[in-house]
């Protein structure tokens, strides 16, 4: 088999570490009553996990993130705008 021919397995790693933001946003809504809060609160802890992706294996495949750089940007948007829209 050639490079041009690789099998795609499913990122079943990144998969999972999705349970996190998603356990984050469902505690928080069930805390809160507020959905505007809990959905604001889940992407803030995304881009918590996409940060801490970004430093270890250097890529999150379940949101098609295949290099480093990809991960650090996507998750500094993320989070910036979470925080940003917390405080309003």
């Amino acid at each position: 088999m050639d490079d041009t021919q690789q099998i795609k397995t499913f990122p079943i790693w990144s998969a999972l570490a999705l349970l996190y933001p998603i356990s984050a946003m469902i505690w928080a809504w069930i805390g809160t009553g507020s959905s505007y809060f809990a959905w604001n609160y889940g992407m803030a802890n995304l881009g918590y996990l996409l940060f801490a992706a970004g430093v270890y294996p250097g890529t999150f495949k379940a949101l098609g993130m295949p290099n480093r750089l990809n991960v650090f940007i996507l998750a500094i948007i993320v989070w910036v705008s979470s925080v940003v829209f917390l405080a309003l």
